[in-house]
């Protein structure tokens, strides 16, 4: 099978798919997320307390400056994507070494990456859980809470994730393609498939939870997305470490 590879192709999906979690991550070089502006009403402006009015102005400084993908739900986007990029460039690295390094050198930085993820994904999991607690209380709290919230959370920039969301769907869409172009028995590998549905369902879940609601919405469906996408980032890291765990085990065993 190894000889019948389109190399070319494999090699550009492996690319391709680390070109989109740069961009998830938010690399300056690749994207730049639209900046907000937006003041805050003048009605909000008079029922604000001196530290509300001081948050809510520092929350949205941090917006217009931010170079960082909006929100929590893209980066955890990326913690699955990585586990994708692992597998592509793990098939693409088999290539390039011989059998005997292979099984050692796939089981290693398996085993890396996965425990990486995983805490990643857990430290993530709780912080973005602790602030949609926050946001959902501030929001409910009527009616100072609620101004607050507006003050604070209301202006989403929809326009900059959506642009990187997009560059994301087209990034990862073309490299699928290049990985049937590369062979088409990749289309058996069931757990690569399960794993591309999985990036791309998440991809779908915060466009989806981005573009739905009203924009006030948007500060709390995008954490909801980013949990959802979290603990499908743990999910493939556990897997990812066991499967990393089994090859260092087989390689450390005499021939």
């Amino acid at each position: 099978m190894l000889d019948a590879i389109r190399k070319p192709f494999l090699f550009l999906s492996a690319i391709l798919i680390l070109l989109a979690v740069l961009v998830e991550i938010g690399a300056a070089i690749l994207v730049q997320p639209t900046p907000v502006r937006q003041e805050i009403p003048r009605e909000i402006l008079r029922q604000l307390s001196a530290s509300e009015l001081s948050a809510a102005r520092e929350q949205m400084n941090a917006v217009g400056q931010n170079q960082e993908p909006p929100g929590f739900g893209i980066q955890a986007l990326a913690r699955i994507d990585v586990i994708l990029l692992l597998m592509v460039g793990l098939m693409a690295l088999s290539l390039v070494i011989g059998d005997h390094l292979q099984g050692r050198v796939q089981g290693i930085i398996s085993l890396i990456v996965g425990i990486l993820v995983f805490l990643s994904a857990f430290k993530a999991l709780f912080a973005t859980l602790i602030e949609l607690m926050i946001r959902v209380t501030l929001l409910l709290a009527t009616p100072f809470g609620t101004i607050a919230y507006l003050a604070m959370y209301s202006f989403f920039d929809r326009a900059g994730a959506a642009t990187i969301l997009g560059l994301s769907w087209f990034l990862k869409i073309a490299a699928a393609v290049c990985l049937v172009l590369a062979h088409q028995r990749f289309l058996k590998q069931y757990g690569l498939i399960l794993l591309f549905l999985t990036s791309l369902l998440g991809s779908f879940l915060v466009t989806f939870l981005h573009g739905f609601p009203p924009r006030f919405l948007v500060s709390i469906t995008d954490p909801i997305a980013a949990i959802i996408n979290d603990i499908l980032a743990l999910i493939w890291a556990i897997v990812t470490i066991v499967y990393g765990v089994i090859a260092v085990i087989k390689a450390l065993k005499p021939r």
